[in-house]
């Protein structure tokens, strides 16, 4: 049996108008993770009204769940605002740490998915030499009024040393690459570039992969989150970097593909795309 694919980070509750529906980078790694054939497990805090939900989601989506209590769970409300996505933070779980791993087992691959800066430092040391984190939630800031606005990161120098690397968008630095050479003496450094592919970088070099072209393009949520899973479950099944971010590269193709969790894709639909997908350059 494969050893279980751990991850850790706030699920969040996505309010759009009057509706709402379950997100987060822990949820959206987990789901890949299992639709990939990896045991999976998702460590978070939710609070009790949103908790039934979540359980039922992931018993569909076949993710063992460890959900801590909470009493809140972050929120988020989406809105358009003169024709640009505005995103505002109404709640807020309780942050997660190393008291909150219970047995996690030694040689697990851990994802850690931040959205809200959730996890506390003495959980990276826990995870250390093992983690990829999805580091959205730590380039952001809150206004009064809750709205995300971009961040410097300040425990890039804390954090990094402990990673087997950190994901980023352009997005989230604001296509402000400067400190990435930096970073990257510390950690490998991957940057997303949507059809543009990833880029690695490693010691100030870097290396760039290409997209695969999707079928068709619904919804883009989840996809870097998808991508953070390829390359960590790749790099745990023993591939080198550049194979990793192939795959990686693929499985996040088939998230666009749906709405949330829905255009996942299993290990043959990858393979077969790996094999003869079209790449973008």
């Amino acid at each position: 049996m494969s050893k279980p694919f751990v991850s850790i980070g706030h699920v969040a509750r996505d309010e759009f108008g009057d509706e709402w529906r379950l997100g987060g980078s822990g949820l959206y790694c987990a789901a890949t993770a299992a639709r990939l054939g990896r045991a999976a497990m998702l460590v978070t805090r939710v609070g009790d009204h949103e908790r039934p939900a979540l359980e039922g989601r992931c018993a569909e989506l076949g993710i063992e769940l460890r959900c801590l209590p909470s009493p809140a769970t972050t929120t988020f409300a989406f809105s358009i605002v003169g024709g640009r996505r505005r995103l505002r933070l109404r709640g807020r779980a309780t942050a997660l740490g190393a008291g909150d791993l219970g047995n996690l087992p030694d040689d697990a691959p851990v994802l850690l998915g931040s959205i809200v800066g959730e996890h506390h430092e003495d959980l990276f040391a826990r995870v250390s030499g093992r983690a990829v984190l999805v580091a959205q939630g730590e380039l952001r800031a809150f206004t009064a009024d809750g709205t995300v606005v971009p961040a410097r990161w300040r425990r890039a120098d804390v954090v990094l040393p402990t990673l087997r690397a950190a994901v980023l968008s352009e997005e989230d630095l604001g296509g402000d690459l400067s400190p990435v050479a930096r970073w990257s003496a510390l950690s490998a450094i991957v940057i997303t570039r949507g059809e543009r592919g990833a880029s690695l970088f490693r010691d100030a070099r870097e290396v760039r992969v290409p997209a695969f072209r999707p079928d068709r393009i619904l919804d883009p949520t989840g996809a870097g989150d998808s991508f953070a899973s390829g390359l960590l479950i790749a790099l745990d099944e023993g591939h080198g970097w550049e194979e990793a971010l192939t795959f990686a590269n693929c499985v996040a193709s088939f998230c666009l593909e749906g709405v949330g969790t829905e255009g996942l894709a299993g290990r043959e639909r990858v393979a077969a795309r790996l094999r003869s997908g079209v790449r973008l350059t």
